[in-house]
């Protein structure tokens, strides 16, 4: 599996390039829109939307269309005419999909924080107040996550984006095994998609009832209209991060497991 990635991420080398010089594009725009200030920060303000939402997006597409590409053309299909496991092709393509989404992540939130750090400089006095202001509200109110907690949200994040990813590549694989000479193949992967994906939730929905979900939620609202302190409702949000975490990675085993077992039949080599 280690060589199956290495391919992927030298396949990767043109795209990564061209993601770079769009971050640096949005990146100009936002300080730009910070240092002219006044109704050039909404500028900023959708620069920095295009680039969080984009970045995840286009990790996503990537992922599908090199999946996509290897199966229905010749010369991308070669990857699979060598000897080796479909659970090592889904593996590294989901593998590489976590790594550039990791990449993606850590390169935006470095340059947020370099914004942040652009704005202070330019606006010391205004945004002292105003973050030691939200700082000590965040504070009263005792919703500050600590690092577990934080490290919780973003493993439940990954996890559920990843299981996304593990849809989209078994309706494809799904839609080759089956309809392998379709002319609409996308549209036919789009449907197995969109019926997969609401399959999960249903089973995801079921599975969160059986921990007492619905009666959680009744109590939560019923606690937001009476009850001040916000940590109440904190604690029901953290509960399902961690059921999350537990219920995620099985699914992602499933899809994996149907995903590779199609594509150990070899369909249309």
């Amino acid at each position: 599996m280690i060589k199956l990635i290495k391919y992927e991420l030298l396949r990767k080398q043109n795209n990564i390039f061209i993601s770079l010089i769009i971050l640096a594009f949005l990146e100009l725009g936002i300080l730009f829109g910070i240092y002219k200030g006044g109704e050039w920060i909404l500028l900023s303000m959708v620069f920095i939307f295009t680039m969080i939402a984009g970045g995840i997006l286009m990790v996503f597409i990537d992922t599908i269309r090199s999946y996509s590409f290897d199966l229905n053309q010749k010369q991308g299909y070669s990857l699979f005419l060598t000897p080796t496991s479909g659970y090592k092709i889904i593996g590294s393509k989901g593998l590489v999909s976590l790594i550039e989404l990791l990449f993606v992540v850590i390169v935006v939130f470095g340059l947020m924080f370099l914004n942040f750090q652009f704005t202070k400089t330019l606006y010391y006095d205004q945004i002292n107040q105003v973050s030691g202001e939200i700082f000590h509200v965040i504070k009263q109110s005792n919703v500050l996550p600590s690092l577990g907690q934080f490290f919780l949200f973003v493993t439940a994040s990954t996890f559920e984006w990843f299981t996304v990813i593990m849809i989209a590549i078994l309706a494809i694989t799904l839609r080759k095994t089956i309809l392998s000479d379709s002319k609409i193949g996308w549209i036919i992967s789009l449907v197995f998609f969109i019926a997969i994906y609401s399959l999960m939730e249903i089973i995801n929905a079921t599975a969160l009832a059986s921990f007492g979900f619905i009666g959680d939620m009744n109590e939560m609202v019923q606690l937001s209209s009476t009850t001040p302190d916000p940590s109440v409702i904190t604690e029901y949000i953290y509960k399902y991060l961690r059921i999350a975490c537990a219920l995620f990675p099985i699914y992602i085993g499933v899809l994996f497991y149907f995903s590779g077992k199609l594509l150990n039949k070899r369909v249309d080599l």
